[in-house]
């Protein structure tokens, strides 16, 4: 998450022996999902999700990685 080489996660990387090509897409939806059902307010969190600038906070804040 702190570096600027997405290649692997997303843009058509290659898959290889570690995890699927283009994980970075399912991830984020799946976080995503997350943060929106766990969202008391959901037409904020509709305002927040594209909005957002804090991606380590993103993540705490959807529970995904908590619940794993």
């Amino acid at each position: 998450m702190d570096g600027t080489d997405y290649t692997r996660w997303l843009y058509s990387g290659a898959a290889d022996g570690e995890r699927p090509a283009d994980l970075g897409y399912v991830m984020g939806f799946r976080i995503t999902e997350a943060y929106y059902k766990q969202a008391r307010y959901k037409r904020q969190a509709g305002i927040d999700i594209p909005s957002t600038k804090d991606f380590k906070r993103f993540l705490a804040d959807s529970g995904y990685a908590s619940a794993r």
